[in-house]
């Protein structure tokens, strides 16, 4: 049922995995003591600024492709549109160069992003293993015996916060494509060529209706 509720497809996702962790982190002080379940909800929190900062270096990768991507295309339309006079004055080796440098830099913008996204997905596969090391550490140090009794319920909690953690890079993920997005579209809105485009207002709308 935990799995459920902090499903992708559900509006209330980020209240509800917080309700998770906070009910988890419970369980896990009644099963644990107190100070190994704060050790791993120590290792959860510090993943937070960590993914946050990959987020913003995503964001400025992603856009950096788009960018590139966008240049690419131009020139290429560009090039389709003139392709006469480029054949005329014989201008396909400086056309071809430029466009190579552009697909190079879009390449390497990709990859990056790519590389990001790699580094962004391991960090939360493998933060419940972190969360584990840390709590159980903090459990024997502390002169506690190990026991399976202890062990495998402790287990089972912390793949529960798998989900809720998961969720966050997610999210991240989801508001980057949407701000890069709607980035586009407002820069187009407000493009010379939509200059002289009658936009309806909803004032006018409503009072046509």
């Amino acid at each position: 049922m935990v799995r459920q509720e902090c499903a992708p497809h559900q509006p209330s996702r980020s209240r509800v995995c917080l309700q998770q962790v906070i009910v988890v982190m419970g369980m896990l002080v009644r099963v644990l003591s107190l100070w190994p379940a704060l050790a791993g909800l120590a290792v959860t929190i510090a993943i937070i600024p960590l993914t946050m900062a990959l987020g913003r270096l995503l964001t400025a990768a992603r856009k950096d492709s788009v960018a590139a991507a966008d240049q690419r295309v131009k020139l290429t339309t560009e090039v389709i549109t003139g392709i006469k006079a480029i054949k005329l004055y014989a201008w396909e080796e400086p056309y071809l160069t430029r466009i190579t440098a552009l697909r190079e830099a879009e390449l390497r913008a990709i990859r990056k992003t790519q590389l990001l996204s790699m580094i962004n997905s391991s960090i939360f596969n493998t933060g419940p293993v972190l969360v584990s090391l840390a709590a159980f550490g903090v459990y024997a140090a502390l002169g506690y015996p190990l026991t399976a009794a202890v062990a495998f319920p402790s287990l089972a909690l912390f793949n529960l916060l798998r989900f809720p953690i998961i969720m966050i890079p997610q999210q991240i993920m989801n508001m980057i494509a949407a701000t890069v997005g709607i980035t586009r579209i407002q820069n187009f809105m407000n493009s010379e060529e939509m200059a002289g485009v009658n936009r309806v207002s909803s004032s006018s709308s409503s009072g046509n209706s």
